[in-house]
Order: C-alpha cells, then structure tokens, then sequence
C-alpha cells in the first residue's frame, strides 16, 4: 500500500510541475503580448492626437534641422584618410 501511495504522490508531483510550467510560460507569453498590444494602441492614440493638433510638421522641420546640423559636424571616413 506504501508503494502505490508513494508513486502517486510521484506522478501527481510531476504532473503539478508540468502543468506549472506550462502555465508559468504561458503567463509570460500572455503578458508580452498584452503589453504590445497595449503599447501600440497608446501610440496610435498619440500618432493620432498629434495629427490632428498639427504638431507633425513643426517636429518634422525641427529634426530636419537637428539632423543636417549633425551631419555637417560629422567628418565621414574617407574624408579622414584624405586629410
């Protein structure tokens, strides 16, 4: 009677450490996906709130700027071996 009880507790131990596995993983998988979706409705909602306010155009000419700034202060490599 002591063996079987024992294998029982045995296979019932196994099968609680599957299944929590399983469900640990799953959990994970779940919560990634619940913060992506998350995520890219706020920024939808933001893309959006900002399209309609306008504000597009002025970041876009303002990082325009930032960008030719950047690049007119950055030496390219061949230019490097040249000098």
């Amino acid at each position: 009677m002591d063996d079987k009880l024992k294998e029982t507790n045995e296979l019932l131990t196994e099968l609680i450490k599957t299944r929590s596995l399983w469900y640990r993983f799953l959990s994970g998988l779940l919560q990634a996906l619940g913060a992506t979706l998350g995520l890219a409705i706020i920024i939808a909602i933001l893309a959006f709130t900002i399209s309609k306010i306008q504000l597009i155009p002025i970041i876009g000419g303002w990082l325009s700027q930032v960008v030719n700034e950047a690049l007119s202060n950055v030496k390219l490599p061949q230019q490097l071996m040249l000098n």
